[in-house]
């Protein structure tokens, strides 16, 4: 297996955790939820995220100070972002911190 390859770590309490191994800075682009975000930090918390590959429980997206924010094709602030729409996101994996420039929040319809 190579280094960037995703393995399960043992989990804490009944919340499972995954430890994402790929190479620091690698480009991806992942789909979760969204569960908060924090303007002054300039932050997006998103959880059951899927990149194609594996499962992570939660990561943290650092938006760049010139980042594109949309909201159902409409470009929108950060605080705008609804918790609990879905988010598409690409940007530099380091551990459990995603850096973007370019986020996306869609509306599902049942």
């Amino acid at each position: 297996m190579t280094s960037d390859q995703l393995f399960a770590a043992a989990s804490v309490s009944e919340t499972p955790l995954v430890r994402d191994r790929r190479r620091r800075g690698q480009h991806v682009e992942l789909v979760g939820t969204i569960s908060a975000h924090d303007v002054a930090e300039g932050t997006v918390t998103i959880v059951d995220i899927q990149d194609g590959r594996r499962f992570h429980a939660e990561l943290v997206v650092q938006l760049t100070a010139s980042a594109t924010i949309t909201v159902d094709g409409q470009r929108r602030v950060l605080s705008a972002l609804p918790v609990g729409h879905k988010l598409i996101v690409s940007g530099l994996l380091d551990g459990s911190l995603l850096l973007s420039g370019e986020v996306h929040a869609l509306t599902i319809g049942g």
